[in-house]
């Protein structure tokens, strides 16, 4: 008799370990972020109150005479037990192999699959988070964007394959000229982007100089020694544009007036952008100001030092825009 009460204490706590490692298992699923629903606080809270029955009816056990027909209600305790371990061990292993997999979903639809480096879509997202905390410390955030010079003859004349390892091997040089608060991007091709957050002119700069020094640097591949060239182009929130599509287009244009130029780097400047609507409105009205005859012409007289007085006059176009006023020569 005295075995049979041992036994059956034995099962029912053996079931009460399988329910408290299920009680373990639903706890796990209630604090997972993307799990917290009505179906796992149920489960969590059935097996606490399988655990507390479990552990009454060893003390129930414990305290009462042994009889046969316990031992069958032990076995059914341990079979149930083990049911609720196995049905809860199942659900906590296909949760978050789901949500692993929703993770390097995320993670493979927001980084270049060549590089590694945060695609397009992830340094948007960064720019407008960045535009976001700078609204509220009254900040700066730069945007620069990279294309390499050269690129193209390294693809032409040996093969996509040897550019790609050059984009791989130039991707952690990009990365290491930046703070850890910073990002770098590929956003395709031979095109990288980085936002800077919290700078000012001086620095951004200094970063642009950092990432043409590491451009610069040969690359080794295939037993072969290559080099190409950056040109950037740098643009500021609030100065430049007041979301990451804006700054993204302002930069753009930054950095084709680097490259038409030939120097390494251009910062956007809105008076020299013929992509602005403002210079658009300008070509509108200057060739409405020549329609109806309201450009002037001034006259600026040349005097004789020697005393001759005046003997020749420069003529000058003046245009007054209407509402506006005078609009400068230089814009002009």
């Amino acid at each position: 008799m005295v075995a049979d009460k041992v036994l059956s204490i034995g099962l029912v706590f053996v079931g009460a370990l399988l329910i408290a490692t299920s009680f373990l298992y639903a706890r796990t699923l209630c604090t997972q972020t993307n799990s917290k629903n009505s179906s796992w606080r149920f489960l969590f809270t059935l097996n606490a109150l399988f655990l507390v029955g479990y552990v009454a009816f060893i003390l129930y056990l414990y305290a009462e005479k042994a009889r046969s027909l316990q031992i069958v209600v032990s076995m059914i305790f341990c079979g149930g037990g083990f049911f609720v371990f196995l049905v809860t061990r199942i659900s906590n292993h296909t949760v978050l192999e789901s949500e692993q997999r929703a993770l390097l979903d995320r993670h493979n639809s927001l980084h270049d699959k060549l590089t590694g480096l945060p695609n397009r879509a992830l340094l948007l997202e960064r720019v407008s988070h960045e535009i976001a905390h700078a609204k509220r410390e009254n900040e700066k955030v730069a945007v620069v964007l990279m294309d390499l010079d050269r690129f193209k003859e390294v693809n032409d004349i040996l093969g996509h394959a040897t550019g790609d390892v050059l984009l791989q091997l130039l991707a952690p040089r990009l990365t290491g000229c930046v703070r850890e608060s910073d990002m770098v991007a590929r956003l395709g091709g031979d095109e990288f982007a980085a936002v800077l957050s919290s700078v000012d002119l001086d620095s951004a700069v200094k970063v642009s100089k950092k990432f043409q020094h590491a451009v610069d640097q040969p690359f080794d591949v295939d037993h072969q020694t290559l080099q190409v060239g950056v040109s950037m182009g740098i643009s500021f929130y609030p100065d430049h544009g007041s979301d990451a599509q804006a700054l993204l287009k302002t930069a753009d244009i930054a950095m084709y007036k680097a490259k038409r130029n030939a120097i390494s780097y251009a910062i956007y400047d809105a008076g020299k952008d013929e992509l602005n609507p403002n210079h658009l409105d300008l070509v509108r009205d200057v060739r409405e100001a020549v329609r109806c005859k309201n450009l002037q012409i001034v006259y600026q007289p040349k005097w004789d030092i020697n005393g001759r007085g005046v003997f020749s006059a420069e003529a000058l176009l003046r245009w007054k825009r209407p509402i506006i006023g005078d609009v400068s020569r230089e814009i002009f």
